[in-house]
């Protein structure tokens, strides 16, 4: 049976990880919040497993496969997932497909091809606005499923682009083989940190990819709940607005991590609140302007 302390610990995993998130999710109303922070508790887990070690992704596999026949799991996201799914109509097929992502990169390989790199941010975080859009979306169409996939994919090359440098130390590079070739940009120099035209012109490359996957996201948002659109929205233009902190700072992943700060964020979510009144959602992410700030390597976002 869930409980308050499960719905509790949720939130404490959102809070200390993503402050983007929470500071947006958390103005839902309390059943759809508690289930958005515990869908974020499982993508953190398996998260964690691949990149801290701290669990297991072969059993969070098979807590999945269980919950999926109608079993919970002894874990707080567990149980409040169980609760969840007797409100909505949650899809284990896109908790599956993000289990798949996470496996790509307890695997790694290098990323050959854009096509493969769009697959791999479909796969962990467009499958995240798919686990969402039930609970944020009472009826669903192709059009939201479309939005939501879109939202999740500009959101993980947003991380993608902000991270780097950290990414290499990790020893991943997500940049693709043939998109480094296409503007001559070689592994030694990402070896090096080295900042030059090449380098941003490659980066700009993506982040208009990304910008235009926030945009086509933006075209559905009218779609989800009342309550929803303007969450989903304000977490949209947050994260966007990391893209604009790396201009900022001059392009530099390497030794800088991009942060839209917390004073920031509520001036963007008084701007949307304004926009809502006047121009409905779709100007969300192309009207409204974050405001940007850095932060040394270790500060979340």
């Amino acid at each position: 049976m869930a409980t308050h302390t499960d719905a509790y610990l949720c939130r404490e995993v959102i809070r200390r990880n993503s402050t983007t998130f929470y500071l947006a999710f958390r103005l839902l109303p309390a059943s759809k919040r508690d289930a958005v922070f515990a869908v974020y508790a499982f993508c953190r887990d398996a998260d964690d497993a691949v990149d801290l070690g701290t669990g297991s992704l072969p059993q969070i596999k098979q807590e999945l496969a269980a919950f999926g026949q109608g079993q919970v799991p002894d874990k707080p996201y567990w149980r409040e997932l169980d609760r969840a799914r007797k409100h909505y109509a949650i899809d284990i097929n896109a908790f599956n497909l993000m289990i798949e992502g996470q496996e790509m990169d307890s695997h790694f390989h290098i990323i050959q091809d854009e096509e493969t790199l769009y697959r791999y941010c479909y796969l962990v975080a467009g499958s995240v606005g798919l686990m969402l859009l039930p609970i944020l979306a009472g009826k669903t169409s192709e059009s939201l499923r479309q939005s939501a996939a879109d939202l999740g994919t500009a959101m993980q090359l947003t991380n993608i682009l902000r991270d780097i440098g950290e990414d290499y130390r990790l020893g991943r590079v997500y940049l693709p083989e043939d998109a480094m070739r296409r503007f001559c940009y070689s592994r030694e120099e990402l070896a090096h940190s080295t900042l030059n035209q090449a380098f941003v012109d490659l980066w700009e490359y993506f982040a208009h990819r990304a910008e235009a996957l926030y945009d086509r996201a933006a075209l559905s948002f009218a779609e989800y709940d009342a309550e929803s659109v303007r969450v989903i929205a304000l977490a949209a233009a947050y994260y966007r607005g990391i893209l604009d902190v790396v201009r900022k700072n001059k392009y530099d992943v390497f030794s800088t991590r991009a942060v839209v700060v917390d004073a920031e964020k509520q001036k963007l979510r008084r701007r949307l609140t304004a926009l809502t009144g006047e121009q409905g959602t779709q100007p969300y992410i192309r009207n409204a302007k974050s405001g940007v700030s850095s932060a040394k390597k270790g500060d979340r976002s």
